[in-house]
C-alpha cells in the first residue's frame, strides 16, 4: 500500500497539500517543492527541511520493509497483548491523518481498517511514535502532533517497541531493529545532519536498497537551501554583473598523461593585447580630439599609430556585439540611468548598428592593419541575453524548467520582451530587492505555455539577471554554440572566450547536474542531480576540446584566449588545446607581494611542464578588478610589475585606462567615462621610454625554451623572496630581467637557477654562467646594455660564479649583451664605471613606499656561495621556505612540522629527502629560537 508522509487532516485541508506529494507506495518518494512550501507555511521549519523529514520517514518505512519477519511478529504481538487498543489506535490514527480514499470521504475508517489497513496503521502508528522522539521534527509538531491521539496509543506505543527492542536489526551489531529505527534520532543534531549520519552509518544498506542517492539529494536540498538563503540577504545590496574572481592561485593542471598543447602560428608568441571598452573608448577619443567619434570606422589614426607605437599588436574592443536591450531596462530600473547593456548580455553575433555594423569593423580593420595591429574580440557562450534572438526564436537551447522551482517567485514585472508573441518577465524580488531569483518567465504569447528559464551562473555570487544559461548538457547546443564560435573566428583573429571554466564538464555537471550530495551551488538543481556515467553519456567529451580541434582545423591562424580560473589554468592549455589562459595569479600576487608564492608557481611549472609559462596572459588589471593605477600606483612598484608582464613569457594585457595613467574603474554597463580625468603624461611618457622597448623585443622574451628562473640570496646566503631574476635567449641574444617587488634597498646574489625539467635530460639546474654564456666566473666586474635606454652599465660583480648586485625599492633591471670587463670591452670601462646601474628607488614620499608594509625578515643560512653542489643549496632553499611561516604555532615535537610553506620548498627540489633534512634543520632552529627569552 502507498505510505504517506504524516500530515494531520485538518493541516492538509488547509493548506490544499495532495497526498501525492511525500508519498510512496514502496517505489521511491515523490517530492513536491510547492508542497513543502505549503506545509513549512507557519511553521518554524522550511520547505527543505520538510522534503528531508519527508526523506526520513521515507527511509524509516524501507528499514522495517526489510525487516518483514519482525514487523509481522510485531503486528501479532500488539493484536495479541492489546487487541482493543490497538484497534482504538489505528481508529484514531486514520481519522486523524486520513488516506486519500477516507480524505476524500470515498470510505470510512472502519471500512479502510477491514480491508488490510490494520497492519498498515500499526506500521504507521509505530513510526509516529518514532518521529514524536526525535528532536529534528519539534519544528513540524502543528502537523503531525500525536497528541491528538487517545491514550490507547501509548499502550499500543509500549508493546510494539517492546517488540521491534526485541528483534535483531541487520543494520548494525548487537543491535536491535527498535535501536535502529531511533538512530537518526539519537545521532542529534538537524534533519541533515541525521541524513549525513545515515550515509556514513548506512551506506552498505542504503546503496543495496537504492536509497543512498535519496540520502544526498536531502543533504544537497540543505546547502542549496542555504544558498538561497545567501543569495536572499545579497539581493538587496549587491549588483549582477558577472564577475569572475581569480584569486590568488593559479592551477597548473595534472602532470599525467601526454600534453596536448595547440602550435602557435608565427605571429602569436609576440602577441601584445590592450583591452577598449569600446563605447567608453569613443566617448575619449571625441573628447580628446574635439570631434564626434561614435562607430568604428570613426577611430582616428592617429589613435591606431598611439597603440602601435607603445608596443601593442592587438586591440581587444569590449562590446562589439549587439546587446540585450533588456539587459540597459534592467539596471535602468535599479537606479543606473546612465547604463549602457551589458556587452556580455549579448542579443546577436552581428557587429552592433551604433558602432557601424560590418561595415565600419572592416574599415577599422584594414587601417588597424596597415599599423600592424590585429582586431579581437570577445565571445560569451556560457549564456545569451534574457532577450536574445535564441530565447526568442530557440528556447529549447536554454536551460529550464515547466514551473517555478520555487512557490513564492512572482513573475509580475515589467514586460522585457520586444517581441509581440513573446513574454519575459524577471522575478519581483529583483525590482523590490528582496530574493535573486535563479529563473525568470518566458511565455508564449500564442500558446500560453511559460517556461522557466535559469539566469547565467557560476555559483560564486548572484545570478547574472540580465542573462540566460545554455543548456549543455545537450548535443545540438553544443553544435549551435561551435557554429557561432567559429563566425566569430572568422571575423577576428584573436578571441576571448569568457568565464570558459564554467563549460568544463566538471563544472557544468557542478552547477547544473550535480553529483548526487554534492548539489548547493545552484538553487533548485539537487532535483536534477546525475551520476558521472549519466552526465558522460549526455556529456561524452570536453566542449572546449571540441571547439579548439575544429578552429584549429579550419581556421588555425586564431589566437584562441580563455578566461579561466578555478585552478583550470593549465588544464585549458595543456588538456584542452587552448593557445592562452588567463593568470590572475601573477596581478594578485604581485600586487599583495606574496613574492614566494608567486616564484613557487614559476618554479613549479619549469620543474614540471614550463610550456605551460609560454601559455599565460598576464595583466595588472582587468574590468573586474581595480585599475592597474589603484593597485600598483603610478610609480617603481608598478612599472617594476608592469616589466615583469613584458618579460615573462606568456602574452602581456594592457587594461583600459592603464597606458594613459588613468585611475577609473569602467563598468561594463559605462556609455562614456564618469570621471573627468586627463591623461597623465608622465606615465605616458614613462611607458613610452620603459615599457615599449621591452615591447617591441618580445620575441628575446617570448619563448620558453630558453627561460632560467634563477634562486636570488641575499649576501649573508638567507633566500631573497622578493627578488625575481630570471633569463631568456633568442638566436644568441641574451637578458636578464631583475626585479625586487618589495620596499627597501638590497644586495642581492644571483648564481644557480631553479631545476628545470628539459625533456629526455630530465630536470636540470644551470649556472649563472651557463645561462649568460660567460666565458670567466672569476672576480670581476659584469657589464650589460640596458634594453631600455640603450646605455652600456656596469650588471654587478662576479664572485664565485655569482653575480652581485644591488635594487632600490621596488628596483628593475633588463639587461642584455652582458659581459665581463675585458679587452674588448676596455673603451667603455670608464663611462661604465660611473654609470648609474639601473637600480630605482621610489622616493621617500612615494605612496607605494608609505603604504607597503616591510616583508617580514628571513633567517640567513649562510653564504650560499660557499655550498658547493645543487643538493647543498636546495636543501638550504627548501629550509628557508620551511622557516618563513612565523604564523606557525610553537612546535612540540617533531608531528609538530607542517608549515603552509612545505608546498612551496617542494617545488625547487628534486628529492623528497631534501625536504626532510630541512624539516629537521627548521625543528631545531624554532626551538632554539622559542627557548630564548
Amino acid at each position: 500500500m502507498r505510505r504517506y508522509f504524516h500530515v494531520l487532516g485538518h493541516e492538509r485541508a488547509a493548506r490544499a497539500v495532495p497526498h501525492e506529494a511525500f508519498s510512496s507506495d514502496g517505489d521511491l518518494l515523490v517530492v513536491d517543492a510547492y508542497a513543502a512550501h505549503a506545509l513549512a507555511t507557519g511553521t518554524p521549519a522550511t520547505p527543505a527541511e520538510v522534503t528531508a523529514l519527508a526523506l526520513l520517514h521515507e527511509l524509516l518505512h524501507v528499514v522495517i520493509s526489510r525487516h518483514a519477519a519482525a514487523r509481522d511478529a510485531m503486528i501479532a504481538h500488539v493484536l495479541g497483548a492489546c487487541p482493543e487498543e490497538t484497534r482504538a489506535a489505528a481508529e484514531a490514527y486514520v481519522a486523524a491523518f486520513p488516506p486519500p480514499e477516507v480524505f476524500s470521504g470515498a470510505r470510512t475508517v472502519l471500512e479502510f481498517l477491514d480491508d488490510r489497513g490494520l497492519a498498515w496503521a500499526c506500521e504507521e502508528l509505530l513510526l509516529l511514535w518514532v518521529s514524536a522522539q526525535n528532536p529534528a521534527y519539534a519544528s513540524v509538531e502543528v502537523l503531525a502532533s500525536p497528541a491528538a491521539l487517545p491514550p490507547a496509543f501509548q499502550v499500543f506505543a509500549a508493546h510494539a517497541r517492546a517488540a521491534f527492542d526485541q528483534a535483531p536489526s541487520t543494520l548494525g551489531p548487537r543491535e536491535s531493529l527498535l535501536d535502529s529505527l531511533l538512530g537518526p534520532a539519537r545521532s542529534g543534531g538537524t534533519v541533515f545532519e541525521q541524513l549525513a549520519w545515515l550515509e556514513a552509518r548506512w551506506g552498505l544498506f542504503l546503496t543495496e536498497t537504492g536509497r543512498m542517492r535519496r540520502v544526498l539529494f536531502g543533504q544537497d536540498l540543505g546547502r542549496e537551501e542555504a544558498r538561497a538563503l545567501s543569495l536572499r540577504a545579497a539581493a538587496g545590496r549587491a549588483t549582477h554583473d558577472a564577475h569572475h574572481d581569480g584569486g590568488n592561485e593559479v592551477g597548473l593542471g595534472g602532470h599525467d598523461g601526454a600534453a596536448r598543447f595547440t602550435p602557435d602560428r608565427a605571429w602569436m608568441p609576440e602577441t601584445v593585447v590592450v583591452a577598449k571598452n569600446a563605447l567608453v573608448w569613443l566617448a575619449q577619443l571625441t573628447a580628446r580630439h574635439g570631434r564626434t567619434i561614435e562607430t568604428l570606422a570613426d577611430i582616428p589614426d592617429e589613435a591606431l599609430s598611439d597603440l602601435a607605437e607603445h608596443g601593442v599588436t592587438t586591440l581587444w574592443l569590449i562590446g562589439l556585439w549587439e546587446r540585450s536591450d533588456a539587459s540597459r531596462a534592467i539596471k535602468v530600473a535599479r537606479g543606473d540611468l546612465e547604463a549602457a547593456a551589458s556587452p556580455y548580455a549579448i542579443f546577436d553575433y552581428r557587429i552592433a548598428e551604433s558602432l557601424g555594423g560590418t561595415p565600419a569593423l572592416d574599415a577599422l580593420r584594414e587601417r588597424a592593419g596597415r599599423h600592424g595591429l590585429r582586431l579581437g574580440a570577445d565571445m560569451v557562450p556560457n549564456h545569451m541575453g534574457v532577450t536574445s534572438r535564441w530565447v526568442l526564436d530557440h528556447p529549447e537551447r536554454f536551460l529550464s524548467v515547466s514551473r517555478p522551482p520555487f512557490p513564492t517567485y512572482r513573475f509580475d514585472g515589467p514586460e522585457l520582451s520586444p517581441h509581440p508573441r513573446v513574454s519575459i518577465r524577471l522575478e519581483r524580488g529583483y525590482d523590490d530587492r528582496t530574493d535573486a531569483a535563479v529563473v525568470f518567465e518566458r511565455r508564449d504569447l500564442g500558446t500560453g505555455e511559460a517556461t522557466y528559464i535559469y539566469h547565467g551562473n557560476d555559483g560564486t555570487g548572484l545570478p547574472w539577471n540580465d542573462t540566460a544559461q545554455l543548456d549543455y548538457s545537450k548535443a545540438a547546443v553544443r553544435e549551435a554554440v561551435i557554429e557561432c564560435i567559429m563566425h566569430v573566428c572568422r571575423m577576428f583573429p584573436v578571441v576571448r572566450f569568457d568565464a570558459a571554466m564554467t563549460l568544463a564538464k566538471r563544472h557544468v555537471q557542478r552547477l547544473w547536474f550535480p553529483r548526487p550530495g554534492s548539489g548547493g551551488d545552484v538553487p533548485s538543481r539537487a532535483e536534477h542531480a546525475l551520476t558521472d556515467g549519466e552526465f558522460d553519456r549526455l556529456c561524452p567529451s570536453e566542449f572546449w576540446r571540441d571547439v579548439v580541434d575544429r578552429v584549429t582545423r579550419e581556421l588555425p591562424d586564431t589566437l584562441l584566449v580563455a578566461e579561466a580560473f578555478w585552478m583550470m589554468e593549465g588544464t585549458f592549455v595543456r588538456d584542452f588545446g587552448m593557445h592562452r589562459v588567463y593568470d590572475s595569479a601573477f596581478m594578485h600576487m604581485l600586487r599583495s607581494e606574496q613574492n614566494a608564492s608567486f616564484f613557487a608557481m614559476l618554479a613549479d611549472a619549469l620543474a614540471h611542464e614550463p610550456e605551460v609559462l609560454g601559455r599565460f596572459v598576464h595583466f595588472l588589471s582587468n574590468p573586474d578588478e581595480e585599475p592597474a593605477r589603484i593597485a600598483f600606483g603610478a610609480g617603481d612598484k608598478y612599472f617594476g610589475a608592469c616589466a615583469m608582464m613584458c618579460t615573462l613569457p606568456g602574452l602581456p594585457l594592457f587594461s583600459h585606462g592603464q597606458l594613459e595613467g588613468l585611475t577609473e574603474k569602467y563598468g561594463m554597463e559605462f556609455q562614456a567615462p564618469r570621471w573627468d580625468e586627463a591623461i597623465d603624461e608622465a606615465v605616458v611618457a614613462r611607458h613610452r621610454a620603459a615599457i615599449a622597448p621591452l615591447l617591441r623585443s618580445r620575441a628575446l622574451f617570448a619563448g620558453v625554451e630558453s627561460f632560467e628562473l634563477f634562486a636570488v640570496t641575499h649576501e649573508d646566503g638567507g633566500v631573497a623572496h622578493d627578488v625575481f631574476a630570471y633569463a631568456n635567449e633568442r638566436d644568441g641574444r641574451r637578458a636578464l630581467f631583475v626585479f625586487q617587488n618589495a620596499p627597501r634597498e638590497v644586495r642581492v646574489r644571483i648564481g644557480r637557477t631553479v631545476p628545470k625539467s628539459r625533456g629526455s635530460a630530465g630536470r636540470t639546474s644551470r649556472s649563472l654562467s651557463e645561462v649568460l654564456g660567460l666565458r670567466s666566473i672569476g672576480d670581476q666586474d659584469l657589464f650589460a646594455v640596458s634594453l631600455t635606454s640603450a646605455d652600456r652599465v656596469k650588471a654587478g660583480r662576479l664572485h664565485e660564479g655569482a653575480l652581485t648586485l644591488a635594487l632600490g625599492p621596488y628596483g628593475h633591471r633588463v639587461l642584455v649583451e652582458l659581459g665581463e670587463h675585458d679587452a674588448a670591452a676596455a673603451h667603455d670601462a670608464a663611462a661604465a664605471h660611473d654609470a648609474p646601474d639601473l637600480t630605482v628607488s621610489a622616493p621617500a614620499t612615494s605612496p607605494e613606499a608609505e603604504d607597503r608594509a616591510p616583508a617580514r625578515p628571513l633567517e640567513p643560512l649562510g653564504d650560499l656561495a660557499r655550498l658547493c653542489g645543487v643538493g647543498e643549496m636546495e636543501l638550504a632553499l627548501a629550509a628557508v621556505l620551511l622557516a618563513h611561516d612565523e604564523d606557525a604555532a610553537v612546535l612540540r615535537d617533531g608531528g609538530d612540522v607542517a608549515p603552509r610553506e612545505r608546498d612551496l620548498a617542494s617545488i625547487v627540489v628534486e628529492d623528497q629527502s631534501v625536504l626532510a633534512d630541512a624539516e629537521v634543520r627548521v625543528l631545531e632552529e624554532r626551538r632554539h629560537q622559542r627557548a630564548e627569552p
